[in-house]
């Protein structure tokens, strides 16, 4: 009995043994399926940081935004990759820190992409470029690339471990199954292995349930297309996304071929690749294909494959697609971009090169080449700048470099290369230091142009000099030349006859110091204004100046800035003379209008007052006569009053005529069409006729012009058309004309017409046409507007021919 209990003793600690054992090996499963979920992610979010650098490195060199919206869905997919693989660490501990670190590098690395892209927004190319070209960046992506390979090889070495430990725990398990089966019953043995098996198995389901419901939830919410193929390649499950990518619905896509849906040039490829990967389970397999649209149409696909067939609960290939179609049209515009900024750099008229540390040619462009007369092979890596460069002008280079170093840069150098041949080269040197994210000195970056023209320019131009000096010493007017802040650095000798002064008294002398106070703040204004423009016509500034007797005198002054390679001023030519007499002589011309001005009123008034009496008298006496007179009192009395209303239209007419100035300005923006639009209303107003309609067959455009001269000219062609109406109704046509320099609208109209013989006469004053329906006219309508255009610096003229209207035509300058 003892010895029977005590085997009984041991059968038992071996049957709990081996149910401890076995219990443990129910978690296994669960384990495999959350590694392979896990390196799965991984490879994604090493997928998505690939895309992440593209997008990043095409927005730096291109500038398009366009980049920037894939590149914030590969941050937000990456993001979500390592939420689903730190969900995943909560079941495998092991890896828990490997993936927080993991993360933290992400981080940094995401970082540095957004700081590169600030950088590129704020015009800084350079410094963009660097900070995903930096030894610092390529280490931190070298770094999460091998943490990525570090965990996927983990979580492999991982599922080797657990069937080898499954594999120790079942012979583990068979030794003492073996030992029990000796002193038990076939019955027992049979009811213990039927009971272990329930439970495995439900908690197997139970684990291959969860693992499932993960899994459909990370397919059916995924932006990829996810499916799982047999070894024939037929699809036996795929993600909701599929309908999106390719068009067609997840019922239409099962049982399809996967390699039906490759391009038929890639099938053989595809082939090839699923051959070797069924050869090779668990291995991961990148591809890039053209996959076919449910409507016939192609997209390119990149994905990534893995035979898990022999994976208990997949029993399945994992194919994970995603549509890379702008990628590859982004990449394919930046390999034409770099061919289009590689040919410009090569074929600029300039030359380019780049110098090493060491003083090494890097790069050089074909346009050095050509002028140095070397091959790249002679010069890259080969050949230091200094050794061909001209000796003489080494200690040019040396006395500049520690300057280059400290500040960064130097502007127009001039030395000599020596070319091939043994010529010399005349060029001006501009160069920038280029350095690393730690301010170390990388290499230089540098444009030379070809100066021989200019050596040529300046020895013709020390010819010249002397020639110039003697025409400006005896010339009439005042030749200055100016530092930019006014300050004398050359005057001519007339300024003795001019201001009093001797040349020498001025010199180092701010001009602005001999301005009349008045016209100082003017003067600089305008000055500022044609120092920013570059070009255009001669346009001349009159001020006065103080003599030397303390008397101030008019002057003219042409202002010529004279500006360097930047285009930036460092010199004033100016030339004056005195025009004194000339703004005296304007003056009293100015006098002289005003007093006519003033004696015009003067005279209307004194003219319109008695024809007003007038009028009044004889309508007055045409009211309380009208019954009582015969036919021929009442038609002389109409007479004098229409006679007395023209004869006042006509003074008010040649007021207006003669109040036009050439003088006057005050031009403003002027909305033509807005402005025809109110001319109905504006010629009620002045108690026109409104028995017509305006025609604009298209908007017109704005112009710049005196806005009452150009109502007055409207109101004029108007009244004009009104007075020469035909039987029919009157319809004005108003339409333009784009000429470049100035805008030509014409002024159409239906009325009675006239012959062309009489198309000069009726732009001069007081002349009529007798075969005016309504001959009311003043005669001085279109004189007015004929003395407006001119004003404005156009022209007016007019075609008509009897019975079928007249077209009015006048220009208007642009302004320059």
């Amino acid at each position: 009995m003892f010895v029977f209990a005590l085997i009984l003793i041991l059968i038992s600690i071996n049957f709990v043994i081996s149910i401890i054992s076995t219990i443990h090996l129910l978690d296994v499963p669960e384990y495999v399926s959350n590694s392979h979920l896990v390196i799965y992610e991984l490879e994604a979010t090493k997928s998505e940081l690939k895309e992440a650098e593209i997008t990043t490195s095409s927005f730096i060199i291109t500038g398009d935004e366009n980049y920037l919206k894939p590149f914030a869905n590969s941050v937000n997919n990456i993001k979500a990759h390592l939420n689903r693989i730190s969900q995943s660490s909560e079941i495998n501990s092991n890896i828990k820190p490997k993936v927080i670190e993991l993360s933290s590098k992400i981080d940094d690395m995401i970082d540095d992409l957004n700081d590169g892209i600030d950088t590129r927004r704020d015009e800084d190319f350079t410094a963009a470029q660097e900070y995903i070209s930096s030894d610092d960046y390529k280490l931190l992506s070298a770094e999460i690339s091998n943490r990525i390979t570090s965990l996927q090889d983990d979580e492999k070495n991982l599922n080797e471990t657990f069937e080898s430990h499954i594999k120790e725990a079942k012979n583990r398990a068979i030794r003492t199954f073996i030992i029990s089966a000796g002193s038990m019953t076939i019955m027992l043995i049979i009811f213990y292995f039927q009971f272990i098996e329930r439970e495995q198995k439900k908690r197997t389901e139970k684990a291959k349930r969860e693992i499932e419901s993960r899994f459909q939830t990370i397919i059916e919410h995924s932006s990829d297309v996810i499916m799982l193929v047999d070894k024939d390649g037929r699809i036996l499950y795929v993600g909701p996304s599929i309908t999106s990518h390719l068009g067609y619905s997840v019922e239409e896509s099962y049982g399809l071929v996967i390699f039906d849906l490759i391009h038929k040039n890639e099938r053989y490829k595809a082939a090839r690749l699923f051959k070797e990967m069924i050869e090779n389970p668990g291995d991961l397999f990148p591809f890039l294909y053209r996959v076919v649209h449910k409507d016939g149409s192609y997209s390119w696909m990149e994905g990534i494959t893995t035979n898990l067939i022999n994976n208990l609960n997949l029993k399945a290939i994992v194919i994970n697609l995603r549509d890379v179609s702008e990628r590859i049209q982004f990449e394919e515009k930046i390999k034409q971009s770099t061919s289009e900024i590689e040919d410009l750099y090569n074929n600029a008229p300039c030359g380019y090169y780049s110098l090493n540390s060491e003083g090494l040619f890097l790069k050089v462009n074909d346009t050095f080449l050509k002028w140095t007369g070397y091959s790249r092979e002679e010069l890259v890596n080969k050949k230091k700048s200094i050794e061909i460069m001209s000796h003489e002008h080494l200690n040019i280079f040396y006395d500049n470099f520690a300057s280059f170093m400290t500040r960064g840069y130097i502007y127009n150098l001039e030395f000599d290369f020596i070319r091939k041949d043994g010529s010399k080269l005349s060029v001006l040197l501009n160069s920038t230091a280029i350095r690393n994210a730690k301010g170390d000195f990388v290499m230089t970056r540098s444009t030379v142009v070809d100066n021989t023209e200019r050596k040529k320019a300046e020895i013709a131009l020390r010819e010249n000099e002397e020639h110039f000096r003697m025409i400006t010493e005896n010339m009439q007017d005042m030749v200055c030349q100016l530092f930019d802040d006014g300050t004398i650095a050359y005057i001519s000798p007339s300024v003795k006859d001019l201001l009093g002064y001797e040349p020498g008294e001025l010199l180092n002398t701010n001009v602005y110091s001999l301005i009349h106070p008045n016209d100082l703040e003017r003067i600089k204004n305008e000055v500022a204004i044609k120092l920013e423009k570059e070009g255009g016509p001669k346009s001349f500034i009159e001020y006065r100046i103080c003599k030397k007797n303390g008397t101030y005198i008019w002057f003219e002054t042409n202002i010529h800035p004279i500006r360097n390679n930047y285009r930036e001023v460092i010199n004033i030519q100016t030339s004056s003379r005195d025009i004194t007499m000339k703004k005296n002589i304007e003056l009293d011309l100015k006098d002289s209008m005003n007093e006519l001005e003033r004696f015009s009123y003067e005279v209307s008034a004194n003219l319109k007052e008695p024809l007003r009496s007038l009028s009044d008298t004889a309508n007055n006496l045409f009211i309380k006569s009208k019954e009582h007179a015969d036919d021929y009192s009442n038609k002389e009395l109409s007479k004098i009053i229409s006679t007395s209303k023209r004869m006042q239209d006509t003074i008010t007419k040649l007021l207006e005529y003669s109040m036009i100035k050439s003088d006057e300005k005050n031009f403003e923006t002027i909305n033509m069409q807005e402005f025809i639009n109110a001319l109905p209303e504006l010629a009620a107003s002045h108690k026109m006729a409104n028995s017509y309609k305006i025609i604009t067959p298209s908007p017109l455009p704005p112009i710049i012009a005196n806005k009452k001269l150009i109502e007055k000219l409207l109101l004029n062609l108007l009244d004009n058309s009104i007075n020469n109406k035909s039987k029919d109704d009157l319809i004005i046509t108003i339409e333009h004309k784009d000429l470049k320099k100035e805008w030509v609208f014409t002024f159409s109209d239906n009325g009675s017409g006239f012959e062309m013989k009489h198309a000069e006469k009726i732009f001069q004053q007081f002349k009529t046409l007798d075969n005016a329906i309504n001959s009311q006219g003043s005669g001085l309508g279109l004189a007015i507007c004929k003395k407006i255009v001119e004003h404005h610096g156009g022209n007016i003229g007019v075609v008509s021919e009897p019975g079928k209207g007249a077209t009015f035509y006048f220009s208007i300058k642009k302004p320059v």
